[in-house]
């Protein structure tokens, strides 16, 4: 593995994967992970944070954080799983469009402000 440091072709280098791996052990919600699947790439995350919350909808497999052995075997598991990867990959970019887009975001935030106001001037 090495670090490509910052970069202005992601996009290009997503499309150029065939799996992402995400072995973070602490995350919130992951901009890398959404980008990531709605470019069509089945993930590999360790259930942590965010990840566990996004990838419980579909798109990749979740590991447990520090298990090198759960992460090799799941990488393996989609390198030699053409299949696999392709169901996961369609099911990643499904649950971006569906949950994780510019406008479900802000409905949601929306809907959140609407509530503590609400819940404000019922008080």
């Amino acid at each position: 593995m090495r670090s490509l440091g910052n970069r202005a072709d992601v996009l290009d280098i997503l499309q150029a994967a065939d799996v992402f791996v995400f072995p973070s052990l602490h995350e919130n919600l992951s901009i890398a992970l959404l980008e990531a699947m709605a470019s069509q790439l089945p993930v590999i995350a360790t259930a942590v944070g965010g990840n566990v919350e996004v990838l419980r909808r579909g798109g990749g497999l979740l590991v447990p954080p520090r298990d090198t052995h759960a992460l090799a075997d799941a990488i393996t598991r989609l390198v030699w799983s053409p299949a696999g990867r392709g169901s996961l990959a369609q099911s990643a970019r499904s649950t971006v469009e569906e949950h994780y887009t510019l406008t479900h975001m802000l409905d949601r935030l929306s809907a959140t402000y609407e509530c503590i106001l609400g819940c404000r001037r019922s008080k």
